[in-house]
Formats: C-alpha cells, sequence, structure tokens
C-alpha cells in the first residue's frame, strides 16, 4: 500500500522535471544566448620605411651603421664615416588582436640591400617591443624595428641601395598572424 501511495509523486517529479526542461528548451529557442564572437584575424601594417641615411667606407677597414633601438639616428663603429642623410626606424601597428593578449614579433635574421650590383648586409634587426609583446585593450601595438647595415673595407660607393624587410606577427590566443613588408635604404659614399 505505501509503495502504491508513492507512486504518484514519482510521477510528479518526473512530470516536474520533464517540464523544467521543456521551458528551458522553449527560453533558449525564444531567447538565444549569444555566443563568444572569434576575433577577427590580427592585422599588421607598415607605417613607416627603415633608413640608414648615408655613410662613407674607409680604405682602413670595415665598420657598421646602427639605428638606435628607440630613437630615429644611427652611430657608427668601426672605421666607416656618418654623412648623415634621413634616418628612421620601421614603424609597424599592429590592429584586430585579442584585448591585451599577447603577440609574437618574427623578424629575419638578416637581409640584404642591393643596387647595380653593390650589395650590403642587414642585420641585428629588432624590436623595441622584443620578440613576446602584450597588446593594448582594444588588441593594437605600435612597434618600431632598427637593425645594423655593414659595409666592408673600401666598397664601392653607391646611393639607392634596397631592400625588404619583412615582420611576421602572430596573435598567441587566436593562432592568427599576418606580415607587412618595409623597405630598407642605405647609401654608401667612395671610401675616405
Amino acid at each position: 500500500y505505501v509503495s502504491l501511495m508513492r507512486a504518484p509523486n514519482i510521477f510528479m517529479r518526473i512530470f516536474e522535471l520533464i517540464k523544467a526542461f521543456l521551458i528551458s528548451v522553449v527560453c533558449l529557442l525564444a531567447f538565444p544566448v549569444e555566443a563568444a564572437k572569434p576575433s577577427a584575424s590580427i592585422s599588421l601594417k607598415k607605417n613607416t620605411n627603415m633608413a640608414f641615411g648615408d655613410v662613407a667606407s674607409s680604405v682602413d677597414g670595415s665598420g657598421t651603421a646602427v639605428i638606435n633601438s628607440n630613437a630615429n639616428s644611427k652611430y657608427v663603429t668601426g672605421s666607416i664615416v656618418d654623412f648623415g642623410g634621413s634616418v628612421t626606424r620601421a614603424k609597424f601597428t599592429i590592429t584586430k588582436g585579442t584585448a591585451s593578449g599577447y603577440v609574437t614579433i618574427t623578424l629575419p635574421t638578416s637581409l640584404t640591400i642591393s643596387k647595380s650590383g653593390t650589395t650590403l648586409t642587414i642585420d641585428n634587426l629588432t624590436s623595441d617591443v622584443g620578440t613576446t609583446a602584450q597588446l593594448d585593450g582594444s588588441g593594437g601595438l605600435v612597434f618600431y624595428v632598427s637593425g645594423r647595415m655593414n659595409v666592408a673595407a673600401n666598397q664601392s660607393a653607391q646611393s639607392g641601395l634596397t631592400g625588404d624587410l619583412t615582420v611576421l606577427v602572430q596573435d598567441n590566443t587566436t593562432s592568427t598572424s599576418d606580415s607587412a613588408t618595409a623597405t630598407v635604404s642605405g647609401s654608401v659614399a667612395a671610401p675616405i
């Protein structure tokens, strides 16, 4: 007798559970919960090209022209002479990244600039924010790239040497990536 009295209570519980489930389904269909939208793919744009300006090679030996990582200026090492000219770091802007997320910045180990058979190597390419950097709250970041131009002893004179610097960025949250290319330029005067 006791078991039969409990049977209606069990059926009522099952009925209440089914009713709650159906109400939840109807609410979800009527008022769907918007899923989190993935961010758009990260975007990288070049703003400014890299320019080493002018140097003169030397009969006394080789040297380098180095663009400062924190300013649009250069210094020379070794026997070469700084002849001034326009000096700029390459400037890049990241947009559409994960807000406050991290990115990996990949630079080439080296590149060459050339014209009319004259070729110089650019190396020691560095970003002012390092190889891993945090984006701002909007998923953006501005960074600069500097480097070192190597000049051999008795390097022949050549103005207008150019080459390409391709930078890759990857959003570490979404694994999306983009690249942009800046022109690198420099000029060498006759050995002194």
